[in-house]
């Protein structure tokens, strides 16, 4: 069930990443909010879905990296995954705040942000093959250690 949950929120970020390109591209390219009630507003409609999608990627990551490690199956690819879905928290939540205190663009958050996403994707998928590996290796020799 987890790995359902973790591609749901990756496509649900996926999906909000697109809206905010859509949003600020082509629906209102000049936007800038004057006040911090403006931008509060923006970041919970235009936004809003990226951070659900952010934070329920994490949280699933999170909760799969615990049921595995508490069954002794947790790969340094799982951690790794939480790593890059932490950074991406981190880089979204900065971006947040800079644009809540209605300050320049910065760059960093979410080259912060997009590169944790990478790096949790990434880092899922060589986890998943190694699982998918171990479930073969077993069904092939139920006897074996």
């Amino acid at each position: 069930m987890s790995h359902r949950w973790i591609v749901a929120f990756a496509l649900l970020e996926l999906l909000g990443f697109a809206l905010d390109a859509v949003w600020h591209g082509l629906v209102n390219p000049g936007f800038e909010a004057t006040t911090r009630g403006e931008m509060a507003v923006h970041l919970a409609t235009v936004h809003l879905l990226l951070y659900v999608g952010v934070a329920g990627f994490f949280l699933a990551i999170a909760w799969t990296a615990i049921q595995r490690a508490r069954h002794g199956a947790a790969g340094g690819a799982l951690w790794t995954a939480l790593g890059g879905a932490a950074l991406q928290v981190v880089g979204e939540t900065w971006h947040a705040w800079t644009h809540l205190h209605l300050a320049p663009e910065a760059m960093v958050p979410g080259l912060a942000s997009l590169v944790g996403f990478v790096v949790a994707l990434a880092a899922v998928a060589v986890e998943w093959r190694r699982a998918g590996a171990t479930r073969a290796a077993r069904r092939r020799d139920p006897h074996a250690a």
